[in-house]
């Protein structure tokens, strides 16, 4: 019978069970779990995404699949909250600078600061503000068309109370995603409209950046 081979679930499951002294560490079991985990680190490639020499394209398998959990968790619970049928998907994680990113983003947009704890600075959560004003209508029971206002953009006190309910689903989700490896914490900053005071970085600085597409019944962004 061919040796069966734990997944990299169970490796972290035993792991954090030994740390809590859940399952005992002596004999045959130790070892097998330490050489599960010196494989683990033996197939681990670290990246520097700030040295020059870099690849224009990193792949980071494992951080893709956190982020489409991530999607999918936040598509449902948003699809109740808005009483709208909602389809989330990843449309993939990479490193850009953040000037690119800035001039990436629709026009306008929605940028919420947010701190993820214990990550180091400070993240932005960026919404186009057509998919925004959609969620909304369906949320009060509108057609959820998301038709842009004509006047000077500015956040509406109800507007900024919902984006707020948004980012909380989603740092909710997040952190549900990623609780098995490390215990993350998103807690709201502010909601800016212009991207001149949501640059959370120097312009030329890299940022890791994950894109989702999100599709309403009659809008997307």
């Amino acid at each position: 019978m061919a040796e069966q081979i734990l997944s990299q679930d169970e490796v972290e499951a035993l792991l954090s069970a030994i740390k809590n002294e859940d399952v005992p560490t002596g004999g045959k079991a130790a070892a097998e779990v330490g050489e599960q985990a010196e494989r683990l680190k033996r197939d681990a490639s670290p990246i520097d995404l700030t040295s020059a020499d870099r690849t224009a394209t990193v792949r980071m398998p494992s951080l893709e699949i956190f982020n489409e959990r991530t999607g999918m968790a936040f598509g449902q619970v948003l699809e109740n909250t808005i009483r709208r049928a909602v389809r989330v998907h990843h449309d993939g994680t990479g490193p850009m600078k953040m000037s690119e990113f800035l001039n990436y983003l629709p026009v306008p947009s929605c940028l919420n600061l947010v701190r993820i704890e214990p990550l180091w600075g400070v993240s932005l959560l960026a919404v186009e503000a057509r998919l925004l004003y959609a969620m909304l209508e369906g949320f009060f029971g509108g057609h959820g068309a998301g038709q842009l206002r004509t006047e000077a953009h500015t956040f509406t006190s109800i507007e900024l109370t919902f984006v707020k309910r948004v980012v909380e689903i989603f740092g909710e989700n997040l952190g549900k995603t990623w609780s098995s490896f490390l215990p993350l914490q998103m807690s709201y900053i502010r909601t800016e409209s212009n991207p001149q005071y949501a640059s959370i970085v120097q312009a030329n600085d890299l940022v890791m950046v994950t894109t989702y597409n999100i599709e309403l019944p009659s809008v997307r962004g």
